[in-house]
């Protein structure tokens, strides 16, 4: 049997993997032309940074709607300081 303090640290856990996830649903948000700054609003922080050429990429982790557990990756890419293109790597 599972003991009280068991149940007690996995629903902790649970809820903070909750609590610290943004949800993929959010990049419907995202536009071309927005600038970095309102991205950031929208999805928080990047997992990473990349910069090729005049391309800024930023990397997101995001969890699809229903499923907390499972990440994937999406890339907002910018030029100038505004979003042209975003989405996951591959699609385009």
């Amino acid at each position: 049997m599972i003991s009280k303090r068991a149940i007690t640290a996995i629903l902790a856990i649970s809820g903070l993997a909750t609590a610290c996830a943004t949800s993929s649903t959010e990049l419907n948000k995202v536009h071309s032309g927005i600038d970095k700054t309102k991205v950031e609003e929208i999805l928080g922080e990047p997992e990473s940074t990349s910069v090729k050429n005049d391309t800024e990429i930023m990397i997101y982790k995001l969890t699809p709607q229903g499923n907390w557990f499972k990440t994937k990756e999406y890339w907002v890419m910018l030029r100038n300081n505004q979003v042209y293109q975003f989405g996951r790597p591959g699609d385009w």
